[in-house]
C-alpha cells in the first residue's frame, strides 16, 4: 500500500558520471516553495534486478521493502519500488496510534471518533509539499505499509478477532530513500527526498542529499553481500514409537506370509533400511488419532534395472517400501496414500512418479494398476 506525500561517494566519480537531478541551483529554487524536494540520480540497470538489489539493501539497513511489478500477458507494470531506512513508523492497534521518528520523536494519539487515529499521520501527510522532478514517477517516497482487517473497527462494529494479537492492526512507514527501478528504459532512479525545512538553508539541505544519493549508489553498485548462515538447532521429535512402528511392520509381514506373498521376510526390510531412511529424511508415516496407519518412503534411489528403461520424464522420485498397517487395509487408504505421494512429489519439483512391485503381490498390483501404473 502507498501513500504518496507528493562525504559524496568517492565523490568525484560519481558526479562525473552521473548527472545528479536537480542541480544545486533549481533545488534551491525548489526549495523556496516546497518543503520536500527530491535529489535523484540515474543508473543503467542492465546488470541489476529489482530482488537483487533489494538484497543489497537488506544487508545494509533494516526495515526494507520490495513492490515488485504486476506482470501480465498484456501489461507489464513499468516501476518497481525499493526504499529503505524510514523516516518514521507509524503503527494503530485498536484506538490508539503512533508516529514515531527515527530521531526519537513520537506523536501519540488516542481517539474513538471515526478515522481519528489516523490523525498524525494524516496531519504529517498533509504537512509535506513534494516538488514534481521530471523523469521521476508520482511516487518518489512516502507511506508504505498494511492497513489490517482489523481497522475496520473505526467505521464498523465487528466481533473481536480471535486469538491474541500478533502484528499491529496498521503499520506504514514513511520513506524518503528510495530505488525506483524504471523496466521500460533498463535504468535505476536513485533518489533521496529531501525534508528542506530541517536544514539551515538550501545549500545544507542539498548537500545532505547529495550525500543519501551517494550512499545507494556506492550499495546499488556494490558486490551482494553473502548471507551468513546461523546455526539453527532442531530437535525432532517423533510422534510414533520406535515400538509401534516396527510392531506394524512385523504385522505386515506375518500378513503377507499368511496370504503367501513373499516379498517381506526376516531379511527384508530391516531396521536398518528404515533407520537409513530416516538419517536421509525420505522416510514419512501417516497417522490417524496417533494410530499409525500406512509408511512410505521416497527417494531418487533405484534399482539398477531402473537405469536401462527408456523413461518419457528423467525428473523422477521413486516410491518404495508403501505399507498399510494390517488394521487399516481395505479400507481405501492406499489409494488416498499414493494420491498423496504423487501431490507431495509435485510440491517437491518431480515430473513423474516410479515404482516396482513383486509380481506375486496381487493387492499392490490391483492398487496400482487402479491409479493408473
Amino acid at each position: 500500500m502507498l501513500l504518496n506525500f507528493g562525504g559524496l561517494l568517492s565523490g568525484r566519480f560519481f558526479l562525473r558520471h552521473s548527472k545528479m537531478k536537480p542541480n544545486k541551483e533549481t533545488f534551491a529554487a525548489l526549495a523556496a516553495e516546497f518543503n520536500v524536494v527530491p535529489v535523484c540520480a540515474q543508473l543503467p540497470a542492465d546488470m541489476e534486478t529489482p530482488v537483487s538489489c533489494f538484497a543489497k539493501l537488506e544487508a545494509d539497513f533494516a526495515d526494507c521493502f520490495l513492490l515488485e511489478s504486476a506482470e501480465s500477458v498484456n501489461h507489464w507494470g513499468r516501476y518497481s519500488f525499493l526504499g529503505c531506512n524510514p523516516k518514521a513508523v507509524f503503527t494503530l492497534n485498536d484506538y490508539s496510534s503512533s508516529l514515531k521518528f527515527a530521531d526519537g520523536r513520537a506523536i501519540p494519539s488516542v481517539s474513538r471518533e471515526g478515522l481519528g487515529p489516523l490523525e498524525p499521520l494524516r496531519k504529517y501527510l498533509v504537512s509535506r509539499r513534494v516538488a514534481k522532478i521530471a523523469g521521476l514517477p508520482d511516487f518518489v517516497g512516502g507511506a508504505v505499509g498494511y492497513f489490517g482487517y482489523e481497522c475496520a473497527n473505526m467505521f464498523e462494529r465487528l466481533p473481536a478477532p480471535k486469538g491474541g494479537r500478533v502484528w499491529d492492526d496498521a503499520r506504514l512507514a514513511l520513506y524518503d530513500d528510495l530505488v525506483i527501478f524504471d523496466n521500460l528504459r533498463h535504468a535505476a532512479h536513485i533518489v533521496a527526498c529531501v525534508h528542506t525545512d530541517e536544514y539551515p538553508n538550501a545549500d545544507a539541505a542539498y548537500a545532505a542529499g547529495v550525500e543519501r544519493v551517494g550512499r545507494l549508489v556506492e550499495i546499488f553498485k556494490s558486490a551482494r553481500k553473502p548471507r551468513k548462515a546461523e546455526a539453527c538447532p532442531i530437535e525432532l521429535k517423533s510422534n510414533m514409537s520406535r515400538e509401534a512402528f516396527c510392531a506394524m511392520v512385523e504385522a505386515a509381514k506375518a500378513r503377507m506370509c499368511a496370504q503367501g506373498i513373499e516379498q517381506w521376510d526376516d531379511v527384508y526390510p530391516a531396521r536398518e533400511d528404515f533407520e537409513r531412511d530416516v538419517d536421509r529424511h525420505e522416510l514419512y508415516i501417516v497417522s490417524e488419532d496417533d494410530r499409525l496407519m500406512a509408511v512410505y518412503v521416497v527417494s531418487e534411489e533405484c534399482e539398477e534395472a531402473y537405469r536401462t528403461c527408456a523413461w518419457e520424464y528423467e525428473n523422477a522420485c521413486v516410491i518404495h517400501r508403501l505399507c498399510v498397517s494390517p488394521e487399516r487395509q481395505n479400507e481405501g487408504i492406499g489409494k488416498r496414500v499414493l494420491d498423496r505421494i504423487e501431490e507431495q512429489l509435485l510440491e517437491m519439483g518431480y515430473d513423474s512418479v516410479r515404482l516396482d512391485v513383486f509380481s506375486r503381490n496381487p493387492y499392490a498390483l490391483r492398487l496400482y494398476e487402479n491409479n493408473g501404473y
